[in-house]
């Protein structure tokens, strides 16, 4: 049977109903049974989409904005368009959706499609962010060094054992530079991607743990590219943890969303690295702070 594409308008054939993708634009689509067929003649349309009229061609570069989609269909992200929409506009349209309407733009993503793309756009996002943030972090910088200045004064006053232990440490957080923040910001932006792929890597992990990895890697790296763009805040002073703790929350709905599995795997799957970097930190915490009354309690 002929099957029109409500989105593209194209006429491909296909020889079987159900959910499948548009070979044209990539759309998925939903295609009846051929006894569902309201007009005799008529091709069958996706569920919720409105009939076009005959020989209509979808909107062209520029000519307006895409339709809304029936519920559950997967296109590609704006970002994935960018030679059509420019590469400003999509980076803005796709920050905007994944960032402020998750609930539409979780389920439109299309799980199968290249992951290296989303890897550019959390590329681009989190280099920028980085290269921008230099005054912000030059000025963190110094006025951490005037604090640890204070602090260094205030080591007359601790025991003469302890003031050993501390002083090597409050003089190398303060050797840093104006030029070690902006070398630490690029190579930063450079080596962005060597994160992501690590990032990736551990998370599918943990989908594979608790049994949410339908999808495959690549699903998973796009549910961590597509859930960085709350990272622009990061290096923002008081509120940058929160771009970490909005990003996780992202990245469980683009994991719930294309490996379709349940809320519970998907927030566990992204909670573990988490429950694992917090244990190894307060080991080591722990660590240090025996060794530290170890050296007090040797100490004359």
């Amino acid at each position: 049977m002929q099957v029109r594409c409500p989105h593209c308008a194209s006429v491909f054939p296909s020889d079987r109903a159900g959910t499948q993708f548009c070979p044209r634009c990539g759309a998925q689509i939903h295609v009846p049974e051929e006894g569902q067929v309201v007009e005799a003649g008529l091709p069958p349309f996706a569920p919720g989409a409105p009939p076009e009229p005959s020989g209509a061609e979808g909107p062209g570069p520029g000519e307006g904005p895409t339709p809304a989609l029936p519920p559950g269909v997967r296109e590609p992200t704006p970002w994935e368009r960018r030679r059509e929409l420019g590469l400003f506009k999509a980076v803005v349209e796709t920050w905007k959706a994944s960032v402020l309407s998750p609930r539409r733009f979780w389920p439109s993503v299309r799980p199968e499609a290249p992951w290296t793309e989303a890897l550019l756009y959390g590329w681009l996002i989190g280099a920028v962010t980085s290269i921008a943030s230099i005054p912000l972090r030059v000025w963190q910088q110094r006025r951490s060094v005037d604090e640890l200045r204070e602090a260094a004064e205030r080591l007359e006053e601790l025991p003469a054992r302890l003031r050993d232990i501390l002083r090597p440490i409050v003089e190398s957080a303060g050797a840093g530079t104006t030029g070690d923040v902006v070398a630490q910001a690029i190579l930063g932006a450079l080596l962005w991607p060597v994160g992501f792929i690590i990032l990736a890597a551990v998370l599918h992990l943990c989908c594979l743990l608790v049994g949410a990895s339908r999808g495959g890697f690549g699903a998973t790296a796009r549910a961590v590219g597509y859930a960085w763009g709350p990272m622009v805040i990061l290096y923002l002073p008081f509120i940058g943890w929160l771009g970490w703790v909005y990003a996780a929350v992202l990245a469980a709905w683009g994991v719930k969303e294309l490996h379709e599995t349940t809320w519970e795997r998907a927030v566990g799957a992204v909670v573990i690295p988490f429950v694992v970097v917090c244990c190894f930190a307060c080991c080591l915490g722990m660590a240090g702070v025996g060794a530290a009354f170890s050296s007090l309690r040797a100490s004359p």
